[in-house]
């Protein structure tokens, strides 16, 4: 619920910057809740140096072309 309150926060200025940097969807997600277990699993394994989410099977590309993808 607070991430679909901040996107839905963001000014103009901010929301150009979310776009540039290629995650401009985000900013058109009608979703009111993201299960609190699935954001704990996505900090708690997210590669920064990467830019990968981390699992047992393999690793997600978190970046402008994976993004652009969906």
């Amino acid at each position: 619920m607070q991430l679909y309150k901040y996107i839905k926060s963001l000014t103009s200025n901010q929301q150009e910057d979310v776009k540039r940097m290629g995650f401009g969807k985000m900013l058109s997600f009608n979703v009111s809740g993201i299960p609190a277990k699935l954001t704990h699993y996505v900090v708690d394994h997210f590669n920064t140096e990467e830019m990968t989410i981390e699992m047992s099977c393999g690793s997600i590309n978190v970046d402008v072309e994976s993004a652009m993808t969906f």
